[in-house]
């Protein structure tokens, strides 16, 4: 009698440890499947215009420690560089200080959803606001969209979208 009952009482203790190994924290490696190189669009609000432009680009995303790089080639006119870094130290991103993590969603064969917030200035008159970055993308295809809401206001606008594809 005491076998069967210690038996279901250690698989039960062991099942309820291994649920605390696992996590949904943001890991570096979540974004493996983003390494590689890019091609699509930055589309963005013209605050001076009030029209929404768009630009072609190529890029190349890799993970180097706890940071994922993005790096662009924006093709108008010259050519204008960018390079973004976000590392992840225990779940939080940093890029331009720290971001709150709104939602983390892994999705099935590597694909995840990253909503993040973080306040800052934004427009001609460099207003304070509350910036709101999304991450939605797959081995194939990333979108990441930085949103505004200036302060006093209730609603987020698009500022602009990175829209990959390969």
């Amino acid at each position: 009698m005491l076998k069967q009952c210690i038996l279901p009482i250690a698989l039960a203790v062991s099942l309820i440890g291994f649920s605390f190994t696992l996590t949904t924290e943001l890991q570096p490696s979540a974004f493996q499947p983003f390494e590689g190189s890019w091609k699509g669009k930055l589309e963005y609000r013209d605050y001076t215009s009030s029209e929404w432009v768009g630009m072609p680009l190529e890029g190349a995303a890799f993970l180097k420690g706890n940071a994922f790089h993005l790096k662009y080639l924006l093709k108008e006119g010259k050519g204008y560089r960018q390079h973004y870094v976000y590392e992840i130290k225990g779940g939080t991103v940093y890029s331009g200080g720290a971001w709150k993590m709104d939602s983390f969603q892994p999705l099935s064969s590597g694909a995840f959803q990253l909503v993040m917030t973080q306040t800052g200035r934004d427009g001609n008159d460099h207003k304070p606001c509350t910036f709101r970055v999304r991450f939605e993308g797959n081995a194939k295809n990333l979108t990441i969209t930085k949103e505004v809401r200036f302060d006093g206001e209730t609603d987020f606008f698009v500022r602009n979208m990175y829209s990959l594809t390969r």
